[in-house]
């Protein structure tokens, strides 16, 4: 049973009436002041909220940002730490921890995770379609599947929302994340596994943030790829055949690109404080591109276009 809206009033008077009563009788020094004590019990408040109830989906960052925001004012009050000691590390690590245990505790020992939903999209005689997918945080894998009149089926975590349009023999498919909500970075709810149709066309438009990303594109054809990525790692085996153009556009991330021993291609990079490694066996470098030499009459290839910011980037 969780409180009403009297019973928050009821809870903050009591409150503050014992730490009044508290400080009156000496067992709280006078020179604490009330605002550490506040976000102290603010925060346990919602830390057994968080555990106990349904509002556990919201996670514990803010809980435990309300606690570490507490316990260093009140060592500032009691002299145990510099007046000038900043609150910015504890509040850093709060969030850390926040992020990591939110899964850990309200996800698997208290088994409330958002649900997984099933989804299926049939082809109904399309012969090419588009397809974005819109993750977010979590864990993606995208690859080939058995039913070639089925466009798309896979499991979502955290609810998925789609969008369908026919545009004559083309399918337009829009899938994204149905709970976008910032705290559940760290739940490791979001896991899609995601199964494509092999026997058509497909231009692919991926976006994820925190993630972490599988897209096997081994057994499909796929005339262009386009993948944006945060902080993330990101592994991409491109299709056997075919031509594809790729256009990868990542932050703080690690990407592998594996390009099959049937194709050529060619690859140019853009990054700031990025690494590079790239086979320059199969791709011997030319100029500001990487270049196999039977590119330019190759029936399989595929043009690699890769923008990085701090992260490493093989292509092998």
């Amino acid at each position: 049973m969780r409180p009403r809206g009297g019973s928050w009033v009821a809870l903050v008077l009591i409150g503050l009436g014992l730490f009044f009563l508290l400080r009156q009788t000496d067992v709280i020094p006078s020179d604490v002041s009330i605002g550490p004590i506040a976000l102290i019990a603010l925060g346990a408040v919602l830390l057994a909220i968080a555990l106990t109830t349904r509002f556990g989906e919201a996670g514990l960052v803010v809980p435990f940002v309300l606690l570490a925001l507490g316990i260093v004012l009140l060592l500032r009050d009691r002299g145990a730490v510099s007046q000038d000691f900043s609150v910015w590390p504890a509040v850093l690590i709060a969030v850390g921890a926040g992020l990591l245990l939110g899964g850990g505790v309200s996800g698997v020992r208290l088994g409330r995770r958002t649900p997984t939903v099933e989804r299926q999209i049939s082809l109904d005689g399309a012969r090419e379609a588009r397809i974005e997918l819109r993750h977010g945080a979590g864990s993606l894998r995208v690859e080939a599947g058995s039913d070639a009149n089925m466009l798309l089926q896979g499991s979502f975590g955290g609810g998925v929302r789609d969008r369908v349009r026919r545009r004559g023999d083309r399918l337009d498919v829009r899938l994204e994340t149905e709970d976008r909500s910032w705290w559940r970075v760290g739940r490791g709810s979001r896991r899609w596994d995601v199964a494509l149709a092999p026997g058509i066309p497909l231009s692919l438009d991926l976006q994820t943030g925190a993630s972490e990303s599988t897209l096997d594109l081994s057994g499909l054809d796929v005339p262009s790829l386009s993948v944006n990525t945060g902080a993330s790692q990101c592994r991409v085996i491109l299709p056997q055949r075919g031509e594809t153009d790729v256009r990868i556009r990542a932050g703080a991330t690690n990407v592998d690109v594996v390009v099959p021993k049937s194709v050529s291609a060619r690859v140019r990079f853009q990054g700031g404080l990025a690494s590079r490694r790239i086979d320059e066996e199969r791709f011997p470098r030319t100029g500001s591109e990487y270049r196999s030499p039977d590119y330019d009459t190759a029936e399989n290839r595929a043009d690699i276009d890769i923008q990085g910011g701090a992260g490493s980037f093989t292509v092998r």
